[in-house]
């Protein structure tokens, strides 16, 4: 039987060689049965086959979807399905295959082949343009007795295969899509009758149930496969979890509520106590006695039956021992380990060695707490032993360079003055670093003139910068307004600071401050404030700074080098006091730098946008007027400055032939000339002004037409010099001496504190040299004090006298400052008189609030000079009186 079989087989083989050759030439037929693998799947016929796809059905997305809930495609073969094709075989006379088919987006896939064609190629995955694909598309079984004759006469399988009988069953799932085909094939027409045709539905739909076990069984063994998986890996989870819990640094422990018992420790937890598992295991009760003494606080062990009986979150630091006595510190968190709250987890951890650290710590804060107070405490004795013969120094330097003098009087004079401010500065200079390193550095906002601080800035340097041959002056640009909203004596103190420098470091050249806004903003609150950041740019034309050594700038107590310090000087925190009150102050501060060719110190300030202000505004005989100005470089830009301020037109003009040049086409109101100005320049009816420097001989008279203005030009002295100038061309009165500028205009000064009813004054002090100081400072003003000398005297002279103003030290005999103002001041107003002004050296943090307590309106700080009289005179005189006023040195 089985020779027979295998006979027949040999036969079909030859036989469908032979009608492969009628067709195409030998080479092809041995393809198609011996060697389907080799060429003809290379074969240009075949490529056009796979591009087709065939019939596409309705419910194709549908269908494809369920085809791959089938899990079947692209499998292995299975017993089971080629039972069935087997099964055809033998039902179905002359078959040369039976097929189990499935029809993919692009493919088609023989999940079983039998017959002689299964013997001839192993190939299991063909093009998707099939017979089968038309049954799939009509979803009904399809019979093809001759495929040579109609529709399938051109189809690949009939021209390239050779096959000439097609019988498929579409296999249906339960929601009716068309997944596959049970199919049978032949080399030969064939009959298929209505018997065949339902003996091979049946068999489709045995296969489809076959189909429907598997996948039942498949899933059944996936869940199988996972639930191991599962399994195993719970089990790695859990030796995971025990190894990782037994290797925690800290004691773990977990408390069964029920019988009282540890049931698990780790092994820290058996370290940290001393006992053996199984004693711990053993015992029964509270696990207290594990951590703590018999003799304990009852307390405590109170406290830990409570939370071992009702578990909480629970955290708590103690004093224990272990199980041989020694103290320990520990740390334990309780939580309740599972919903039911029938256990609790615990952390039990040694903190002895950070407890240790701590009482360290607390002790060392405790030692530099005393340490730093100790220090401020010396530094304000210090401060006030040096600043008390400072205040004598001053002012007799000041009532000495009032009187007559020889020029050797003179310079010594002003030696000893100028020996006497580089001593404060050194002073103040320890006493903010002091404070900024402790964080008590306080800012003191008010509304100021910008102009008026940085012009008070540079005259205080112009006589050294001058005497150095240097030009120092400053610009700002028309955008910054006149008025900012900040704290004057720290901006002050950080421009004097960089201006100093400039000048100690430049041999020649120049020393410039520039003032810009570089942004805007705008607040996204109802009140919608604008606040502007101004830039400050200190430049100079001095030896430069080295790359390398830019870092080193802003750090304390630190040089560039040996050699700098040995010629320069300084104590090296100049800089670093600068960057870090910029930095408080809300800015910050950079430095660039070209060695040879100078350096431009930068930094910001945020300050609200307070508009124009209250700047005095230029009179109309200024406005609108025409200047022609003869400058170059930052002298230019500083008189241009101060000229657009006034409102007045300017042109500017490098010499003075292109000033000539340019009358010959327009007129000007004047010309200004700067420092190298031209001599015996002859104009008719134009005033012409000359800028001198202070040693140069002139004065601010006129002479044949010219105008001399000594440097340093402030924007007061500038516009009263050009309102008189032009006053005098208009009524055309005769030369006369130049009119004081305001800010030397003492006279005007005194006269307004009198009127302003300021004129009662009682100082208190009990150094008698400061006394007298003191008191021939007010006789210069034109005031006569009188004189207590201690805080009980003082409380006295009030209630014989009313007075206006105050003077009163903090430091005397008998009562003290603040005792005595307190009892002054008692049940008055702040605006109230008699006003009361600290007069002190102690200008430590700390002094402001203290003297605020008492009702105080302010303190001037030691070394006292006239201008400081001056200056708190005038605000406590002001019509809208400030209630705070700090003058420092």
């Amino acid at each position: 039987m089985e020779g027979d079989c295998n006979k027949r087989h040999k036969h079909r083989r030859t036989r469908f060689i032979i009608r492969a050759k009628e067709k195409r030439d030998l080479h092809t037929a041995i393809l198609c049965v011996k060697g389907m693998e080799e060429g003809f799947f290379q074969s240009d016929g075949y490529k056009e086959w796979e591009k087709s796809l065939g019939p596409i059905p309705p419910d194709e997305e549908d269908r494809l979807e369920a085809l791959r809930a089938l899990q079947i495609l692209y499998s292995e073969s299975e017993e089971e399905f080629d039972r069935v094709t087997t099964l055809c075989q033998r039902m179905f006379d002359s078959i040369d295959a039976a097929c189990i088919n499935f029809i993919d987006n692009e493919k088609s896939f023989n999940k079983s082949l039998t017959g002689p064609m299964s013997e001839s190629t192993t190939n299991r995955i063909w093009p998707r343009s099939t017979y089968c694909s038309n049954a799939v598309y009509h979803k009904e079984t399809l019979i093809v007795p001759d495929t040579t004759q109609g529709e399938f006469k051109d189809h690949p399988l009939t021209t390239l295969c050779g096959w000439r009988f097609y019988a498929g069953v579409p296999l249906m799932t339960k929601e009716g899509h068309a997944v596959g085909t049970l199919c049978l094939n032949s080399q030969k027409p064939r009959e298929f009758s209505e018997t065949d045709k339902k003996n091979l539905e049946d068999l489709a739909k045995m296969t489809m149930q076959i189909i429907e076990l598997r996948l039942s069984n498949l899933k059944e063994k996936q869940k199988v496969e996972k639930q191991k998986i599962f399994v195993e890996e719970l089990k790695d989870d859990r030796d995971m979890l025990f190894t990782g819990l037994n290797n925690f640094p800290e004691g773990l422990f977990l408390w069964d509520i029920q019988s009282k018992r540890v049931s698990f420790v780790n092994d820290a937890f058996v370290d940290l106590v001393g006992y053996s598992r199984r004693e711990i295991s053993e015992k029964e009760g509270y696990p207290i006695d594990f951590w703590v003494e018999k003799g304990c606080d009852p307390q405590l062990r109170i406290t830990f039956q409570e939370i071992f009986d009702k578990p909480r979150d629970f955290s708590i630091d103690f004093e224990g021992a272990s199980r041989g006595g020694e103290k320990r510190y520990y740390s334990l968190h309780l939580a309740p380990a599972s919903a039911k709250i029938t256990h609790c987890f615990g952390i039990l951890a040694d903190i002895s060695f950070r407890k240790r650290n701590e009482m360290e710590l607390k002790q060392s804060q405790k030692e530099a707490l005393q340490a730093a107070e100790a220090k401020t405490t010396f530094l304000a004795n210090v401060s006030h032993e040096i600043r008390t013969p400072l205040n004598a120094i001053f002012a007799s330097t000041e009532l000495i360079l009032e009187t007559p003098q020889n020029g050797e009087q003179k310079e010594l004079s002003h030696m000893i003055h100028s020996s006497a401010h580089t001593l404060l500065s050194v002073v103040n200079d320890i006493l903010d670093f002091n404070q900024i390193e402790s964080n008590e550095i306080s800012l003191q906002p008010s509304r100021f003139d910008l102009r008026n601080c940085i012009e008070s800035c540079i005259d205080s340097l112009y006589r050294r910068a001058t005497q150095n041959g240097l030009m120092l002056c400053y610009s700002i640009q028309p955008d910054v307004p006149s008025e900012i909203g900040h704290d004057e004596s720290r901006l002050r103190q950080i421009l004097t600071n960089l201006l100093n420098n400039g000048v100690n470091f430049t041999s020649e050249g120049e020393v410039e401050l520039l003032v810009s806004v570089v942004k805007s903003s705008v607040s996204k609150d109802e009140k919608e404030e604008e606040t502007l950041t101004l830039e400050f740019v200190v430049r100079d034309t001095g030896i430069g700074i080295e790359q390398e050594s830019l870092d080193k700038l802003f750090r304390s107590f630190s040089q560039l080098d040996d050699s700098r310090t040995r010629k320069y000087g300084g104590m090296g925190i100049g800089l670093a006091i600068s960057s870090k009150l910029a930095s408080v102050m809300g800015g910050k501060m950079w430095v660039t730098s070209s060695v040879g060719k100078g350096s431009s110190f930068h930094f910001t300030l945020p300050t609200p946008n307070l508009g124009k202000g209250k700047r005095h505004l230029s009179t109309t005989n200024v406005e609108s007027k025409r200047i022609a100005l003869v400058a170059k470089g930052s002298e230019e830009r500083m008189l241009r400055s101060l000229l657009l301020s006034l409102r007045t037109q300017v042109k500017s003009f490098l010499n003075w032939e292109e000033v000539e040049a340019s009358l010959q086409k327009e007129s000007f109101d004047a010309i200004m000339f700067g420092q190298n100005h031209p001599q015996n320049v002859q104009t008719i009816d134009i005033p012409v002004i000359y800028l001198i420097k202070p040693l140069e001989d002139g004065s601010n008279s006129s002479l044949n037409g010219s105008y001399y203005l000594k440097y340093p030009i402030h924007y007061q002295s500038l516009r009263y010099r050009l309102e008189n100038i032009f006053l005098r061309i208009e009524r055309r009165e005769k030369r006369a001496k130049n009119s004081p500028s305001l800010n030397n205009s003492q006279e005007g000064i005194i006269s307004s504190l009198h009127k302003a009813s300021l004129s009662c004054i009682l100082m208190v002090e009990d150094n008698k040299f400061n006394q007298r100081i003191l008191m021939k400072l007010l006789e210069s003003l034109g005031y006569k004090a009188d004189v207590a000398e201690n805080g009980l005297e003082a409380v006295e002279a009030t209630k014989k006298k009313e007075y206006d103003i105050i003077f009163m030290d903090l430091q005397m005999p008998i009562m003290d400052g603040l005792e005595a103002s307190k009892i002054i001041r008692a049940g008055k107003g702040i605006f109230q008189k008699p006003f009361i002004l600290a007069v002190t050296a102690d200008v430590l943090h700390g002094i402001e609030d203290k003297c605020r307590e008492t009702g105080m309106r302010g303190y001037i700080a030691k070394p006292v000079k006239k201008q400081q009289i001056i200056e708190s005179m005038l605000r406590l005189a002001n019509e809208e009186p400030e209630d705070w006023i700090v003058i420092r040195n």
